[in-house]
C-alpha cells in the first residue's frame, strides 16, 4: 500500500493520503515592502497567507524566489514575477544563483519551524524574515480503509493499521516527524521523500529504504509504484 502524508486531498489512484498536522495562519505585519527586491517563499501556504491577508497587490512588484513546483505555478497563477523556480530546495537556490544575491534585500514568508537556517544561508543579503504560518498537531485523522476518525493519543498499534512492506511518501520535513514521533518506523517500511530538506530529515532517523525524489510528487508516486510491481 502506498501512503502519502501532505496536507490537503489527494486524487491519485489506489493511493491513501493523510496528514497527522494541519495549517494555521497567523497575523503577521509586513511593514512598507518597498524596501525590498525580493521575496523568498519556500511553501504555496505563504502565498495563501498573502491572498488572504490581502497583501498580493503590495507584493507584485518583487521579485520572487520560489522553492517548489506547485508554489511557483500558484505564485504566475496570482500575477507574481517568478524570478527563480527550484526544486531541490534552498540549497538548489543558493547554488544556482551564487552571489547574485548579495547584498540584495529579501522578504521571507516562512513557517514557525523550518528544516534550515535562512540567516545562515543568505549571511551574505539583507534577510528579514516574517513568520506568517504553522503547522500543528490535528486531533483527528483519517487513513481510508482503516479507520474512522480517532484521536491521536489513542491509536492502536502501528502493526494494526499497516501492511508489511507499506510505502510512505513525505511531503515536507514536518509531515515524516509527526508519523514518526506517533508511529515510530518499521525496517519493512519505505519512505520516499519530495525534496532535499525532506530527505535530510528522513536521513537523520532512517538508515535503509529510503528514497530522495527532487522532481516532486509524481517522481515519487512513479517510484513508488515501481516498488510496489516490483515486490508482487
Amino acid at each position: 500500500m502506498i501512503y502519502l502524508l501532505k496536507h490537503g486531498k489527494d486524487d491519485s489512484p489506489k493511493v491513501c493520503s493523510f496528514s497527522l498536522l494541519k495549517i494555521a495562519y497567523l497575523k503577521a505585519n509586513l511593514g512598507d515592502v518597498r524596501e525590498y527586491e525580493y521575496l523568498l517563499l519556500t511553501s504555496k501556504y505563504a502565498l495563501f497567507w498573502i491572498l488572504d491577508s490581502n497583501n498580493l497587490e503590495c507584493l507584485k512588484g518583487l521579485k520572487i524566489l520560489s522553492v517548489g513546483k506547485k508554489t511557483s505555478k500558484f505564485c504566475k497563477e496570482a500575477g507574481l514575477k517568478v524570478y527563480f523556480s527550484g526544486s531541490g530546495g534552498i540549497k538548489e537556490l543558493k547554488d544556482a544563483l551564487k552571489d547574485g544575491l548579495k547584498d540584495k534585500s529579501i522578504l521571507y514568508l516562512r513557517a514557525s519551524k523550518t528544516a534550515f537556517d535562512a540567516k545562515e544561508v543568505f549571511k551574505k543579503s539583507r534577510l528579514k524574515e516574517v513568520v506568517v504560518y504553522e503547522s500543528v498537531k490535528s486531533p483527528f485523522f483519517y487513513i481510508a480503509g482503516l479507520r474512522k476518525q480517532s484521536p491521536v493519543l489513542k491509536l492502536t498499534p502501528l502493526n494494526s493499521l499497516f501492511k508489511k512492506d507499506s510505502i510512505f511518501i513525505f511531503s515536507a520535513p514536518s509531515h515524516f516527524e509527526s508519523f514518526y514521533n506517533v508511529f515510530g518506523w518499521r525496517k519493512d517500511f519505505y519512505a520516499l521523500a519530495i525534496g532535499t530538506t525532506t530527505f535530510s530529515a528522513l536521513s537523520k532517523c532512517l538508515k535503509s529504504k529510503r528514497v530522495f525524489c527532487k522532481n516532486g510528487l509524481s517522481e515519487c508516486l512513479s517510484l513508488a509504484r515501481e516498488i510496489e510491481t516490483s515486490r508482487d
